[in-house]
């Protein structure tokens, strides 16, 4: 990846098997943690074999699921992580959401989270939990162009410099009701899919500098809404900086003066709403998780 840097790999080797990869003996399940395969692409079908962009069932279940789940005992693994919402949104078909290209939805059957969940159902112990990456669906695309002619409602996330771009992508403000409801509605959707299966354990938030899960960092979440939102709650008599200038000069004064209360509410309110999240998987079911992938 890196000019002047040595290869990470020198050689490999590949090996045709004869027959079907054993299951390793393994502790009753009980004694056992969780430990599996993470994936932040949505390329299963590729990385076992299978068709790419594989849109048939049948084929997908001979050639990627059941291949997995041979694969997955054989090593002694029992969990799968999964991004089953990519970065234009669910990679599956819900009432609240438009499908579009780049979701990962066009990378597998239209059923394919329910054919693994069936197949871990019949392996026994095994875990399937979904993971949202870096998802800024159709409904939480749309206000955006909002934000440009009216920057005051704080749809998008500012930084100290006033840019609102971390690489390929905008981040949503995290603490912007719109964009929270809309996220604890695809929560909500996942639950009501799949919460009755044994296999489906919980949902993974992808956290990565582009995503809206969080601020990113101390130097963002200096917008008009959310500033004017913790002037409100936390009573901190914070001036009303305007103008092109007024992103660095919040940061500025915010070190200068109330830089620990700043960073504390901001945490609070990440918490809550992280909380809220939690909440609708365990209203599901009490031993559904929210997992933090860092």
């Amino acid at each position: 990846w890196a000019e002047g840097k040595p290869a990470a790999v020198s050689a490999f080797e590949v090996y045709e098997l004869g027959e079907a990869l054993p299951p390793l003996a393994l502790p009753p399940a009980e004694n056992r943690r969780a430990l599996g395969l993470y994936w932040e692409d949505p390329m299963l079908s590729e990385c076992f074999g299978g068709r790419r962009h594989e849109k048939d069932s049948q084929r997908f279940i001979a050639e990627t699921a059941d291949r997995m789940v041979t694969y997955l005992r054989w090593t002694g693994m029992n969990t799968l992580i999964y991004p089953v919402a990519f970065y234009q949104g669910p990679g599956f078909a819900m009432l609240a959401e438009n499908l579009v290209a780049g979701s990962g939805v066009e990378r597998h059957p239209p059923n394919y989270i329910d054919i693994l969940l069936r197949r871990f159902e019949a392996t026994g112990d095994f875990a399937l939990i979904p993971e949202i990456n870096c998802c800024l669906s159709w409904s939480m695309l749309s206000p955006i162009r909002e934000h440009a002619r009216t920057p005051e409602t704080g749809y998008l996330a500012v930084s100290n410099q006033g840019k609102t771009l971390t690489g390929m992508f905008p981040r949503v403000n995290v603490v912007h009701p719109l964009y929270q409801e809309r996220l604890t509605e695809i929560f909500r959707e996942m639950c009501r899919r799949w919460g009755d299966s044994p296999a489906f354990k919980g949902i993974q938030l992808h956290l990565v500098i582009e995503s809206s899960f969080w601020f990113g960092g101390p130097e963002w979440g200096y917008d008009d809404f959310t500033v004017a939102l913790f002037r409100q709650e936390s009573g901190v008599p914070m001036p009303g900086f305007t103008g092109e200038q007024r992103y660095p000069q919040r940061y500025d004064w915010l070190r200068q003066n109330a830089w620990e209360r700043w960073l504390d509410w901001r945490c609070e309110k990440v918490t809550q709403f992280y909380a809220r999240l939690a909440r609708v998987l365990t209203d599901t079911r009490p031993d559904l998780k929210l997992i933090l992938g860092l």
